[in-house]
């Protein structure tokens, strides 16, 4: 929980903190930042409402959370990578953004124009005004003929 680190950041520096009551609070997972309550003489949480650490090893109190939070401690890192999937038509820049992410250096602002360049190619070549006015009619307007009676649209092409 971000509210049990935020409660953690706000009460560690407090040298004369001896007890800590926590039974009425909503924490539902604690991190490694937990281990400071250890020289706390009282520390009061619902263990058995934890999703983490495993129900299984919280049920068991502060002396077995302890131990599993200093090895989670000890052999951690930071997430360095995460999966991500993007969806869209054809030509909608996909492939545009994936590079945008993954491009680091010199090379990557004109990596990007290349790109750019090729999906402006691309989308002449494959969209037309018809479709364009299907476009406008059928997913931001939701109404069959509204470019075709919209006066600001009167004269434009693809």
């Amino acid at each position: 929980d971000s509210g049990a680190a935020a409660l953690v950041a706000g009460l560690e520096p407090n040298t004369t903190l001896n007890e800590l009551e926590l039974e009425c609070c909503p924490i539902h997972a604690l991190g490694t930042e937990f281990l400071w309550t250890r020289r706390l003489g009282k520390c009061d949480l619902s263990f058995d409402k934890l999703v983490w650490p495993p129900p299984s090893l919280a049920s068991q109190g502060r002396d077995a959370i302890y131990p599993f939070l200093e090895a989670v401690k000890e052999r951690s890192a930071p997430l360095a990578r995460s999966r991500v999937m993007f969806v869209g038509a054809g030509g909608s820049g996909k492939t545009t953004l994936k590079t945008a992410l993954l491009l680091r250096g010199p090379a990557a602002r004109e990596t990007l124009a290349r790109l750019r360049r090729s999906m402006i190619e691309t989308i002449e070549l494959r969209w037309t005004e018809a479709d364009l006015q299907e476009w406008v009619d059928t997913d931001l307007a939701h109404e069959l003929g509204f470019f075709s009676s919209c006066p600001r649209t009167r004269g434009l092409t693809g």
